[in-house]
């Protein structure tokens, strides 16, 4: 008789959560975003040095979690003259810092 074929390995386990949650399930979703969100969040997740889905959970966590404040501020729409008026207060002013984006954003 032929030798029997050895037993596939098991599923890796699941990443540990970086915070405790009530339930302990996972729920599979699928996400249909841009190529080019995609890409930004999987640089975002290899800097922090994590992997895509672990990156995503995190972000929806923090955008989830209780007192989040989601802040997102256009800094171009702010008058020319008001620029210039706060920049005579700037002490970093004449340096060029490379600061050339004007939005800021993301959770607190």
């Amino acid at each position: 008789t032929p030798p029997t074929p050895p037993a596939p390995p098991a599923p890796p386990a699941p990443p540990a959560a970086s915070e405790p949650e009530g339930d302990d399930a996972l729920a599979r979703v699928t996400l249909r975003i841009p190529e080019s969100l995609k890409a930004k969040a999987e640089e975002a997740a290899a800097e922090a040095g994590q992997s895509l889905n672990t990156w995503l959970v995190g972000a929806v966590r923090a955008a989830t979690r209780e007192n989040a404040v989601n802040v997102d501020v256009d800094l171009s729409a702010i008058p020319h003259i008001v620029n210039e008026a706060m920049s005579s207060l700037d002490p970093f002013r004449g340096t060029n810092r490379g600061r050339s984006d004007r939005r800021m954003t993301g959770w607190l």
